[in-house]
C-alpha cells in the first residue's frame, strides 16, 4: 500500500516495476531525472524489485501545449455510443458488442500473509485468463441519506425509540453521505467467424442509414445476439469465481455513465443503487444513457478568451449531465510513470491505497493483453537491436558511466528482467496499462484542491500522475464502456506483464458489517468514513451466529462498546441480560436509563427479587438448575450419595406429591428426611442459608424475579472469586473459603439462568457479560457460556462477551466459535499479539499491525487523554469474516450518550 500501512515483513517481498512502451533500442533515451526516493513503508532493503519498463522519450513541451484546444473545440456534446442494450450487452456505432459485469472486490488489506498472497493470485488469474482488450472501472457510489437511513430501519421499523435515533443519524448522513466503491469490467467481444463479422458491418451501415432517414433503430438479428452471448461466456467463465462476477443490468450501465456525468455531486435525495436484475432478453433503447456536455478547461464560465489565459492552469474538465442541474468539475489524471526502484509487494499496492484517499476517487485502466509467447516473438528484434547498440558503446567505456552508454545498460538490465518475468509462467501474459484517476468537486477549485492531495500522496511513493493538458476529455471518455481506446489512451500505455500488474492489487473489499441493523460505527479502512452497520437478528435468521467478542485494555472503550450495542438492540426490540459486578451499578444505572419501567435489577447482596430456581421455573425445569448450583455450591455432585438422595428429592412426581414449590421447601422437606445423606445436604444448604447471599435463594418472602422484564440485570459486585493458583492445585481448591465457593458457583448459576430466560423468548436476547473471565472461571459457567456460542442462534439468542484477553472467553471452541470480533487499543505487545491472533491467525505475526494496535489505535495524547475524534478505535472481524478498522460511534440522542458514559472515572476514559 502506498503509505506502508498494514505490510506483513513476514512474507517474502517482492518489487514490481512498470514502464513505457518498450519496443526497441529508442527507449534508451529516455532523460533521467531527479527522484526523491521514499519507499512505501519504512525499510525496503533486502527485497526483490518488480517495476514498469523504462519509458520513452515524451512529447516535448510544445507538443504538449499543442494539445491545448481552441475554445470552440474545447466544447463537446457528449452523446450515446449505444445502439441497442440487451441484459450486459452494448452494441455500439463501432460494430462492437461490448459485454459489461460487476465484479466483487476481495478482503486484502488487514488480511494475513496467506490469505494477501491468495488474493494476488486471484488477480493475475484474472488478468492470465483475459485477451484483446478490457476496460476495468471502479466508481465510488454514494448513497442517499435517505437510503441509508432505510437500511438503519430495517427490521425495526416500528420501534419508537429507534425510529428516533435513526432521524438523527439521517440529518448528519445529509452532510457525510455514505460511499460505496464498486467495480465493473466492461469487455470488447470478438467478432466470431467471417459471417458474423459481415452481418454486424452491415448492421452498423443499416443502423446509419435509418439513423441519416430518421428512421427506427432495429434491434439486433438473434444470430448476432446468439454470437455475442457465446462470446461474454466465454470471457466470463475465465473470470475467477473469487470475483462474483455478474452480468451488468442496463441498468446498471445507465447508472455508470450517469455517475461520471455527476461525479463530485452531493447524492440527489431520491438517488438509488439501480436494479441488479431486470427482465431477460429485453432490448432496451439507448435513451436510458444520459447526454452530457463536455467543457474543456471549463471555457463557458470565462468571461475573457481562453488564448491569454495560462492553459495550465484549467486543466480540468467541466461535466453538465442533462440530468442534472449543476455541473461537475472534475480533474483526470493518468499514471505517467512509477518508482525506478519498483515497488514493495506485500505493502506497496498503488491501486488499493487509492481507496485510502480522503476524498472519492474513482479510476479506471485501459487493458491491452497479449500472450507471453506472442510477445516474446515481436521482442526478439529490439533485443538485437539493443545488443548492436550496446557493443557500438562498448569502445566509448569512459561515457558508459553516464550519458545515454550508461542508460542502455540500465535498458538492457530491464530488458532481462521483463524476459524474465514472462518466462516464469506458461500462462503469463502482456499488459499495456493506462490507468486514470477522476477526481470530481462541485467547483474547479475543489476539484483541484482534491487532485493536487491525491497526486502529492502518490508522488511521496514516486508513482507520477499528471493531468495531461488538452487530454480532459479523451481520458474522461477513456472511462465510459462502450468506448473504443483513443491515441492519447495508448500513448500513455504503461507495458508489464500480468503477474506485476496483479500486484497492484486493484479489485478490493472494505466493506464491515451487514446491510441493515444498528450503527455500530464508522470505516476507517477507508478514507471514506462510511457507516458500520451491526444486525444481529437478520444474522441469526440467515443461519449464523450473531455472539460477539470484544477485547481491550482498561480504558480502550470495551464498555463502551458493549453498552452501544446492547443499548441500540434494545431500541430495537431486543431484550438483556447483563451481569454487572462493578461497584458503581454501571450497567444497571445504563439499563434503567433505557427502559425505567421494564429494566429488573436484581443485587444479591440486597435482593428485592428471588432467583429460586424452583419457583423461577417450575420443578421440572428448575430441579436441573439445582443440581448443577448444588454440584458447585456444595460439592453435591451427580453420582455420589448426597446427589441420588437430591436427585430422589427433585425428581417432579415427587416434587410435586412433596408440594416441593421452593428451595425453602427443599430446605423444610430435607428436615423432615431421617437418612444421613438428607441430613448433610441440609447442614450444607443451611451453611449458605444462613449468609448474607442465602436471602436471594431462600427467602420465600421476596418476590419472585419477573422473567418478562426486557432487561434483567444481576449485581454481583462483592462476590469473591478464587485465583488462577487456587483453580489450578487440588490442594488450594480444597481449602478454597466459603465466600468464594459462593461467588463461583453464582456466577456459573446466573449464566444458568441468563440461558433459560434467552432460549425460551421469542424475542432476540442478549446475554452481555463484562470481564467474563468471572464466568468462565467454572466448568458450569463455561458451559453455559458455550451454549450460547454454540446454539444461541437456534433460539434467537447471542453473547456479548468482552475482557482483556480473549482466553477469558473460554476453551479454544469457545474462543472459536464466537463470529463477530473487536480488538480495541492493548499497549502490551505479549497482550496485544494474543488479541490479534485471536482476531485472525497469523496477524500476531505483523509487527506493522501489532506496532498499529498498541500504538495507532485510539492513542493516548502527550496529556495522557485520548482525542475525543479518536476514541472507539478498533479492528472488527465481521460475520463474514471480514477485517477492517472502524471507530464506534456514539448514539446521537443526548440521553443515550449519557447513558452510555455513566462510569465514574476520570474524564478522557471509555473503560
Amino acid at each position: 500500500m502506498v503509505d506502508g500501512k498494514h505490510r506483513d515483513r513476514s512474507a517474502h517481498h517482492h518489487r514490481s516495476r512498470l514502464g513505457r512502451g518498450l519496443r526497441g533500442p529508442h527507449a534508451a533515451n529516455e532523460q533521467a531525472q531527479p527522484r526523491h526516493r521514499r519507499p512505501f513503508g519504512a525499510d525496503v532493503r533486502a527485497r526483490t524489485p518488480t517495476r514498469y519498463l523504462p519509458r520513452p522519450p515524451g512529447p516535448a513541451a510544445g507538443q504538449i501545449a499543442a494539445r491545448w484546444v481552441a475554445p470552440r473545440e474545447a466544447i463537446n456534446v457528449m452523446m450515446p455510443q449505444a445502439v441497442m442494450l440487451r441484459d450486459h450487452l452494448m452494441w455500439t456505432k463501432s460494430g462492437v458488442v461490448w459485454a459489461t459485469w460487476r465484479l466483487g472486490g476481495l478482503p486484502y488489506g488487514y488480511a494475513g500473509a496467506e490469505a494477501k498472497k491468495l488474493v494476488r493470485a486471484q488477480h493475475r488469474a484474472l488478468l492470465q485468463g483475459m485477451s484483446g482488450e478490457a476496460l476495468l472501472v471502479s466508481v465510488c457510489a454514494p448513497e442517499s441519506a435517505a437510503t441509508t437511513a432505510e437500511r438503519l430501519l430495517g427490521g425495526a421499523a416500528d420501534r419508537s425509540e429507534w425510529r428516533s435515533e435513526v432521524e438523527l443519524v439521517h440529518r448528519e448522513l445529509l452532510r457525510e453521505p455514505s460511499i460505496e466503491r464498486t467495480y465493473w469490467l466492461a469487455v470488447p467481444l470478438a467478432g466470431g467467424d467471417l459471417r458474423t463479422r459481415l452481418r454486424a458491418a452491415a448492421a452498423v451501415a443499416e443502423t446509419e442509414v435509418r439513423d441519416a432517414l430518421a428512421l427506427p433503430r432495429r434491434t439486433p438479428p438473434a444470430v448476432l445476439v446468439d454470437e455475442a452471448e457465446r462470446a461474454a461466456g466465454r470471457v466470463v467463465d475465465a473470470i475467477p469465481t473469487a470475483f462474483a462476477p455478474r452480468p451488468a443490468s442496463p441498468s446498471e450501465v445507465a447508472w455508470l455513465i450517469d455517475r461520471a456525468c455527476r461525479r463530485g455531486l452531493p447524492p440527489e435525495p431520491d438517488d438509488v443503487r439501480p436494479a441488479p436484475t431486470e427482465p431477460a432478453g429485453r432490448f432496451v433503447a439507448p435513451t436510458v444513457l444520459t447526454d452530457a456536455l463536455l467543457d474543456e478547461g471549463a471555457v463557458t464560465d470565462l468571461d475573457s478568451p481562453p488564448l491569454v489565459r495560462n492553459p495550465f492552469a484549467r486543466r480540468f474538465l467541466k461535466v453538465h449531465g442533462a440530468r442534472s442541474d449543476d455541473a461537475s468539475y472534475q480533474v483526470l489524471l493518468a499514471l505517467t510513470s512509477g518508482p525506478k526502484g519498483g515497488w514493495a509487494v506485500p505493502g506497496g499496492e498503488w491501486l488499493a491505497a487509492i481507496d485510502r484517499a480522503d476524498v472519492p476517487v474513482d479510476w479506471a485502466v485501459r487493458l491491452s493483453i497479449s500472450s507471453g509467447n506472442e510477445v516474446r516473438r515481436r521482442n526478439r528484434s529490439a533485443e538485437l537491436s539493443l545488443r548492436d547498440q550496446v557493443e557500438q558503446q562498448d569502445a566509448q567505456s569512459d561515457e558508459l558511466l553516464v550519458g545515454q552508454g550508461a542508460q542502455l545498460g540500465e535498458v538492457a538490465a530491464s530488458l532481462r528482467d521483463y524476459a524474465a518475468a514472462l518466462s516464469r509462467s506458461e500462462d503469463e501474459v502482456e499488459v499495456q496499462a493506462t490507468t486514470v484517476l477522476a477526481i470530481g468537486g462541485t467547483s474547479a477549485v475543489e476539484a483541484m484542491q482534491r487532485a493536487s492531495a491525491v497526486r502529492q500522496r502518490f508522488r511521496l511513493s514516486e508513482f507520477r500522475f499528471d493531468p495531461p493538458l488538452g487530454g480532459q476529455r479523451q481520458l474522461w471518455w477513456a472511462m465510459q464502456p462502450g468506448i473504443p481506446a483513443q491515441p492519447l489512451v495508448r500513448e500513455l500505455a504503461q507495458l508489464t506483464t500480468g503477474g506485476e500488474f496483479a500486484s497492484a492489487v486493484p479489485l478490493v473489499a472494505t466493506e464491515l458489517g451487514d446491510e441493515t441493523g444498528l450503527q455500530l460505527g464508522v470505516n476507517l479502512t477507508t478514507g471514506r468514513r462510511s457507516p458500520v452497520l451491526l444486525d444481529p437478528a437478520a444474522t441469526i435468521q440467515a443461519d449464523r451466529s450473531a455472539s460477539i467478542g470484544i477485547v481491550a485494555e482498561l480504558g480502550a472503550g470495551k464498555s463502551y462498546a458493549l453498552k452501544k450495542i446492547a443499548g441500540d438492540c434494545v431500541d430495537r426490540g431486543a431484550r438483556v441480560v447483563i451481569i454487572d459486578r462493578t461497584e458503581a451499578r454501571e450497567y444497571a444505572t445504563f439499563a434503567t436509563s433505557l427502559l425505567p419501567r421494564d429494566t429488573a435489577v436484581v443485587d444479591l447482596s440486597d435482593p428485592a427479587w428471588s432467583i429460586d430456581p424452583l419457583r423461577l421455573f417450575g420443578p421440572d425445569v428448575g430441579a436441573r438448575y439445582v443440581r448443577s448450583l448444588f454440584a458447585s455450591l456444595l460439592g453435591v455432585r451427580p453420582r455420589d450419595e448426597l446427589g441420588v438422595e437430591l436427585a430422589r428429592l427433585l425428581e417432579p412426581e415427587a416434587a410435586r406429591a412433596r408440594g416441593l414449590r421452593s428451595l425453602g421447601d427443599l430446605r423444610r422437606e430435607l428436615g423432615r428426611e431421617t437418612g444421613e445423606a438428607a441430613r448433610r445436604i441440609l447442614g450444607l444448604v443451611d451453611l449458605i442459608a444462613g449468609t448474607d447471599l442465602g436471602r436471594v435463594l431462600f427467602d420465600g418472602g421476596l418476590p419472585t424475579l419477573d422473567l418478562r422484564a426486557r432487561a434483567i440485570i444481576p449485581l454481583t459486585a462483592g462476590l469473591a472469586l478464587p485465583t488462577a493458583q487456587e483453580l489450578d492445585r487440588q490442594h488450594l481448591f480444597a481449602e478454597l473459603p466459603l465466600e468464594k465457593l459462593v461467588g463461583r458457583a453464582m456466577y456459573a448459576f446466573l449464566t444458568g439462568i441468563a440461558r433459560q430466560i434467552a432460549f425460551t423468548s421469542r424475542d432476540l436476547t442478549l446475554f452481555c457479560a463484562d470481564e467474563c473471565h468471572h464466568i468462565t472461571t467454572s466448568p458450569e459457567g463455561q458451559a453455559y457460556v458455550l451454549d450460547f456460542l454454540r446454539d444461541g442462534r437456534k433460539h434467537n439468542a447471542m453473547a456479548l462477551l468482552a475482557s482483556h484477553d480473549p482466553h477469558d472467553f473460554g476453551d479454544v471452541r469457545a474462543r472459536g466459535l464466537i463470529p463477530v470480533r473487536m480488538v480495541m487499543r492493548h499497549t502490551d505487545p505479549v497482550l496485544a499479539e494474543r488479541a490479534l491472533e485471536w482476531l485472525d491467525r497469523g496477524l500476531e505475526r505483523d509487527p506493522e499491525l501489532v506496532r498499529e494496535l498498541t500504538e495507532q489505535t485510539a492513542p493516548a495524547g502527550v496529556d495522557g487523554v485520548v482525542d475525543h475524534a479518536r476514541r472507539g478505535e478498533a479492528f472488527l472481524r465481521d460475520a463474514r469474516q471480514r477485517i477492517g478498522k472502524i471507530r464506534v460511534v456514539p448514539p446521537q440522542r443526548p440521553e443515550r450518550r449519557a447513558a452510555l458514559g455513566t462510569t465514574p472515572i476520570t474524564a478522557g476514559r471509555r473503560e
